[in-house]
């Protein structure tokens, strides 16, 4: 046989065999719609390249899977995605695939979830009895098949296996509560007053409390909680750490434990308030308006409390309502204290207010286990402040807050918790009954790009001038002691000719001044100034500072400052040096200070945020590019932002002081702008010294013409404090607004587009 005949047949034969693998997998492929706006990324994992996000409800090629990932194909590339956020479907009709069980809810009403958690949003009801599908099983959670080829999650204690067989239906209903399987335990509550919540965890809602030594009729225990019987043949929650199992009877009846699911009470009760300002609302929630504010300790009657809110009675014959978190029972004519609890009597067990620290010793001990991958959803922040924390649950340290409306990427959910991100790129866990999803805005805010690095330490450019090696010959007039050994803390000068020398220190709040060889000290000096006296109008003192961990500063001449006082920077060494010359001023640059606007005690004084945009963030890397640029180019700076926490017009003040005290040549103070939807722009706002108005039309032109802004001008700034309150030329930059508009223009320009604001400033202020 030839050699072109055996290829040829080899050929058919290989086309034969490819034709029949390919009939093959079309007949095996599966297909997946995205539960989520699901990210896609180069392999199984996240830290893997996100290649696009993928829109919720979209239909995908499953080609295999690999843990908890699926190798996808969308859009005739192939890729990986959480398969958490994907429901198979057939090819043909999109209906759910099958398993060969079935099961029957075992409760009167089951809440059917659009994901494996109480996070995830309801989207329908199963009543008592119905059969259902079950897809697949997930970390306590059924995956079901409802209809209109749609899937859903319940969880798996209310749904009994019944059969292998392919059939079920599912009706409606609503709530989520119930008995199920019953046991021969009973228990005694062991500590003063214990939650009762709608699921096993302290994410569930509160939807009772039961008595110290009260009985109860255990049904089953799970991950260290009980299901218990209560009143109306309702069921709920409680930690086994606070029951004693006493019996293995089934008598026994649940005394002091009524489940309150959606129902109110009214007592006679009293109570303190535990926080330091405590919201008095018009409805018992954090979506209604509020209406006044209670002080730490002040005394309430409560009138009725509902779903973890009590109604107090307030003056002139008017109610309000209070968060039940943050009132201590003190009086009742029905109980005794209800002080105690599961047990965090005085904190907030969602996270959100200024006191979450649980005390009594919480041993309910929510775990920070598996989290989903990220499904890009943005939420918005529901109450005034809420808690971001280390992990998954109320006894995870707090890592920052964030207020209302504030805009978050959800990274991953866990037991009531919520993963997420914000624009500043630090990542946490929220109570997720204090985010609302809002499904809108992450298809029209773009996330800013990552910024490059900024050096935090720089040493000035070496001035050539001052060390004109003509002037060695006189570097012998004067004698310097310095003590530098943890930093300067003494300095002594004398001189070797007929003229004096004069020098200051600055520490401990207050200038020191000696002369002609007479020592100086200090635990730490911010500053210092030198002079010589009675010396030729020639013979000029130059001398330069090391701030400690930022570098050595340009010189400076004949008395000016070289530090930063008042800013907490400490002087770590200096050099001094004599120089004879008729012309010196060219010789030294202008010292700036740069103003951080905001970014101190957040979040009282934070800046604006609109969605996932946020000012501090946007300050702080423009202002950390804007410092290091002009150091950089040989000037001096003075960082004016205080430190610590003030009230706004302590902090205002102290920035302005500080320019002040430090003598500076030229003021700065940065920010950026919001305002109503659609206002867009760059405008920059000069104060009434002579020479600032045409710095602020130099920054207002350079950014507009850079980023394509709206040019909105330089503008008469004499109202605000830091421009009324400093003594030399200063503006107050609006770099650009958090509206869509100008935002979409500043990310366009990448990583670079802090380094190119930056830039902006720094040419238009030294120009």
């Amino acid at each position: 046989m030839n050699n072109k005949r055996l290829r040829a047949l080899l050929g058919a034969g290989v086309l034969t065999a490819a034709m029949a693998f390919t009939n093959i997998a079309d007949a095996a492929t599966k297909y997946a719609m995205t539960t989520a706006n699901l990210n896609f990324r180069t392999g199984p994992s996240t830290s893997n390249k996100i290649i696009t996000t993928i829109k919720k409800n979209t239909k995908v090629e499953v080609v295999s899977y690999d843990g908890k990932w699926a190798k996808i194909k969308y859009n005739n590339q192939l890729g990986y995605s959480s398969k958490d956020y994907l429901s198979e479907v057939s090819s043909s009709s999109g209906s759910t695939s099958t398993t060969k069980k079935t099961g029957t809810v075992t409760t009167d009403v089951l809440n059917i979830r659009s994901g494996a958690g109480t996070s995830y949003s309801k989207i329908g009801t199963l009543k008592k009895g119905a059969t259902v599908k079950i897809l697949q099983t997930s970390k306590g959670w059924h995956k079901i098949e409802l209809s209109g080829s749609k899937t859903g999650w319940v969880s798996a204690d209310y749904i009994k296996i019944t059969t292998s067989s392919n059939s079920g239906s599912t009706s409606g209903g609503s709530s989520s509560s119930g008995s199920t399987s019953t046991t021969k335990k009973t228990g005694t509550v062991t500590t003063d007053v214990l939650n009762i919540r709608s699921g096993a965890g302290t994410s569930y809602s509160k939807i009772g409390t039961l008595k110290k030594g009260a009985t109860v009729k255990i049904l089953q225990t799970s991950k260290g909680w009980h299901k218990i019987e209560l009143s109306g043949s309702k069921t709920g929650w409680v930690s086994a750490d606070y029951i004693k199992i006493t019996t293995s009877s089934n008598s026994g009846s649940t005394s002091g434990g009524s489940s309150s699911s959606g129902s109110t009470s009214t007592t006679k009760k009293t109570g303190t308030v535990t926080t330091d300002v405590l919201n008095i609302r018009s409805g018992a929630g954090t979506s209604y308006s509020k209406i006044g504010t209670l002080k730490k300790g002040d005394t309430v009657k409560i009138l009725q409390t509902s779903n973890g809110w009590h109604k107090i009675e307030l003056s002139s014959s008017k109610t309000g309502w209070v968060s039940a978190d943050y009132i201590k029972i003190t009086t009742s004519s029905n109980s005794g204290s209800t002080s105690g609890g599961d047990s965090s009597s005085g904190s907030n067990n969602n996270g959100s207010g200024s006191n979450n620290n649980t005390s009594g010793g919480n041993t309910e001990n929510d775990s920070n286990d598996n989290s989903t991958e990220e499904s890009n959803e943005i939420g918005i922040v529901t109450t005034d402040v809420l808690n971001v924390r280390s992990g998954a649950g109320v006894s995870y340290s707090v890592v920052t807050q964030i207020t209302k409306n504030t805009k978050v990427t959800i990274l991953s959910s866990n037991d009531g918790w919520y993963k997420i991100k914000l624009s500043d790129g630090t990542t946490g866990w929220v109570s997720a009954s204090y985010i609302k999803i809002d499904n809108g805005s992450s298809t029209t805010q773009q996330p800013l790009p990552i910024p490059t690095s900024t050096p935090t330490y720089v040493d000035a450019p070496v001035n050539t001038e001052v060390m004109n090696s003509e002037y060695d010959k006189y570097q012998n007039m004067l004698t310097m002691k310095k003590d530098v050994s943890e930093g300067l803390k003494s300095l002594s000068i004398k001189s070797n000719e007929d003229f004096d020398v004069e020098y200051s220190i600055y520490g401990s709040g207050s200038w020191k001044t000696a002369s002609n060889g007479a020592a100086l000290s200090s635990s730490t000096i911010e500053g210092v100034k030198i002079n010589l006296k009675n010396a030729p109008s020639n013979y000029h003192i130059f001398y330069r500072v090391k701030v400690a961990n930022q570098g050595w500063q340009n010189w400076v001449k004949d008395g000016d400052i070289s530090g930063e006082i008042k800013v907490n920077k400490a002087i770590s060494d200096i050099e001094i040096r004599v120089v004879v010359s008729d012309s010196v001023n060219h010789m030294v640059k202008e010292t700036i200070a740069v103003d951080l606007g905001h970014n101190v005690a957040r979040p009282v004084l934070r800046g604006a945020v609109n969605g996932i945009y946020d000012e501090d963030y946007l300050i702080r890397e423009v202002g950390k590019k804007v410092v290091y640029k002009l150091r950089s180019l040989g000037y001096n700076v003075v960082e004016t932002k205080p430190t610590g926490s003030y009230s706004q017009s302590d902090e205002l003040k102290l920035r302005a002081q500080a320019a002040n005290a430090n003598e500076v040549d030229k003021f700065v103070s940065i920010h950026f702008n919001s305002g109503d939807k659609g206002a867009n722009g760059t405008e920059v706002y000069y104060s009434t010294v002579a020479g600032s108005k045409s710095l602020a039309t130099n920054v207002t032109n350079n950014i507009a013409n850079s980023f394509s802004f709206k040019n909105r001008g330089a503008k008469d700034g004499s109202h605000l404090y830091v421009l009324k309150n400093t003594q030399m030329p200063a503006i107050l930059v609006e770099g650009c607004f958090l509206d869509q508009i100008d935002m979409d223009k500043f990310i366009s320009k990448g990583s670079q587009a802090y380094q190119i604001m930056a830039d902006n400033i720094v040419n238009g202020i030294i120009k």
